[in-house]
């Protein structure tokens, strides 16, 4: 479960990672647009060299980072390789819907919770044994005696029922051990099935702000500023937007872009130890 568990680490990190490059390949296409724009602009006198290199540098940084990126999901891709001990992964083949809490776990093991049910069953056995053992065994004992005619009555037969009181201290002890052991037992089970309940709660409640700020993120903060770098751009363009408005623009889109990836990365391992919690994974 521990490596079932790690390798989804993995691939969600994956996952992210892709979408960012995917962003950097977009901006970097998006700045050389831009980059040819300013050249025009500059050859008319409209933009100082300034504005000019800056756009250049930020081309630079994008550059940069993307590269960084295809070395880190290279790195990546080679530790899932050994892991999985395959020459290449399909990722097409990676079932993330299963990375879902509506996720059907009826059949769900927690091991640990199985643990110490077992244990507590160990436990409650081994303390009735213990009591069964304190009652002493009955000791019965038949006597025949012959009487040879005596007197009318014949032979006489006698029967007794003796039992010993249990004042062994070594019983009491095993007993007492064993009375200790059951409750240390109980109270370790009823313990984590509360500390997991508390855990719950709060994977959900964290699962469910996480998506209602991807909600907001999706349906309103990323419209914004895509609509505002595209204004801004065309502004630009016309000479009526500076550079560094322009830059701001494109900054603050990629910034909230990459809020979303990170979110989207932070959502899944939420769900992620929601159900290693819960025992399906």
């Amino acid at each position: 479960m521990q490596l079932r568990r790690y390798l989804w680490q993995i691939l969600i990190e994956k996952e992210q990672l892709n979408k960012d490059l995917q962003i950097s390949k977009e901006n970097l296409a998006w700045l050389e647009n831009i980059s040819k724009v300013s050249k025009k602009l500059y050859s008319n006198g409209k933009i100082s060299q300034q504005a000019l290199l800056e756009f250049e540098i930020r081309k630079a940084e994008v550059e940069s980072t993307l590269q960084r990126q295809k070395i880190s999901i290279e790195q990546l891709s080679r530790k899932l390789m050994y892991l999985v001990e395959a020459s290449s992964i399909d990722g097409q083949s990676i079932p993330w819907q299963s990375l879902s809490i509506e996720t059907d776990t009826n059949r769900s093991k927690d091991v640990k919770e199985l643990s110490l049910q077992e244990n507590l069953k160990a436990k409650e056995s081994k303390l009735m044994a213990v009591k069964l053992d304190k009652i002493p065994d009955l000791d019965v004992s038949i006597a025949y005696t012959k009487r040879y005619g005596v007197d009318q009555y014949g032979d006489f037969v006698s029967a007794s029922i003796s039992m010993p009181l249990p004042t062994s201290s070594t019983k009491y002890a095993q007993a007492t051990t064993a009375y200790h052991e059951k409750f240390g037992a109980e109270k370790a089970y009823q313990e984590f099935r509360e500390n997991k309940k508390m855990d719950k709660y709060l994977l959900e409640k964290e699962i469910e702000k996480i998506k209602f700020e991807l909600k907001v993120l999706n349906e309103k903060t990323l419209n914004f500023a895509s609509s505002a770098r595209e204004i801004t751009a065309k502004s630009y363009a016309l000479g009526g937007a500076n550079y560094t408005e322009l830059l701001q623009s494109e900054l603050k889109l990629q910034s909230l872009l990459k809020e979303k990836n990170e979110k989207e990365k932070e959502l899944k391992k939420m769900i992620l130890s929601w159900k290693y919690l819960m025992g399906a994974l």
